[in-house]
């Protein structure tokens, strides 16, 4: 592909959310200024955070997917930061039982 001339993308954060300091938001904006916009967002960022010298690092309170346990209680809902693909109600549910936990 013409668009991008390498044979692996650099690492890079999924289609979730990411957490960065005010300094590297300020890397990946004037990297910006200096690379070609490529059609996927995250790979984008990517791409700019590879020429800053900046590497992403996983951490597990980020899901791509539901984070789903039986009880409330269960740490993961204390520190969970991002999880996708909740249906409405349960987002409810969830919102309420953090509330009740104190952690929102």
């Amino acid at each position: 592909m013409s668009e991008y001339p390498y044979n692996y993308y650099p690492p890079y954060v999924p289609a979730g959310a990411m957490l960065m300091s005010k300094l590297t938001v300020q890397d990946i904006y004037y990297a910006s200024y200096f690379t070609k916009p490529y059609r996927f967002d995250d790979i984008y960022v990517a791409i700019l955070a590879k020429k800053m010298g900046i590497e992403p690092f996983h951490s597990e309170w980020f899901r791509f997917w539901k984070y789903t346990v039986k009880d409330i209680h269960d740490p993961g809902y204390k520190y969970l930061i991002v999880s996708h693909d909740y249906e409405p109600e349960e987002l409810k549910k969830l919102w309420i039982s953090q509330k009740e936990l104190g952690n929102a």
